[in-house]
Parts: structure tokens; sequence; C-alpha cells
């Protein structure tokens, strides 16, 4: 009987600063990283909409001179290459 209100009491005290830390101390530690990481976010988003983009659109307008396609059958995938041509062709679209 002694040694189960001692461990209840302990039990509750452990409990009681947990609750306390994670309310008081983390919880409010976690809203200001989110806080920070929200403003980081926005910063890198600009920066590649600004840089890196501009990037990959001129590398994509360099490949869009190249048009061909692929036809997916049941059978297998082939590229659209027409008789007359060479092997290596591919059909324009």
């Amino acid at each position: 009987m002694i040694t189960g209100l001692f461990l209840g009491t302990a039990w509750g005290i452990l409990f009681g600063v947990i609750i306390f830390v994670v309310n008081w101390l983390l919880h409010p530690i976690f809203k200001i990283f989110f806080i920070l990481l929200r403003l980081l976010y926005s910063l890198m988003r600009a920066t590649v909409r600004t840089v890196v983009d501009p990037i990959f659109q001129g590398i994509g307008m360099c490949f869009s001179v190249f048009k061909g396609h692929f036809d997916v059958s049941l059978t297998g995938m082939t590229l659209g290459v027409s008789a007359n041509k060479s092997k290596f062709a591919v059909d324009n679209v």
C-alpha cells in the first residue's frame, strides 16, 4: 500500500515534468523552428525561380528542336520510324 503511494506520486511528478517541458519548452521551440523554416522556404523558392528556372528553360529550348514520338503497344515500345527512312531517323510530330 505504501509502495503504491510512492510509485503513484513518482509517476505523477514524472508525467507532470514531461508535460511541462513539452508545453512550455518544446512546443514554442517547434513553432519558432517552423516559422524560420517557412521563411527559408520562401527565400529558396525565390532563388530557384530567379536563378535555376531560366537555366533549365534555356536547356529545354535548346532541345525543343528535336521532335519525335514513341508508340507503346502490348508487344513493346517502338520508335515512330517510317519505312522509307533510315533506322535512326525519327518522324516529326
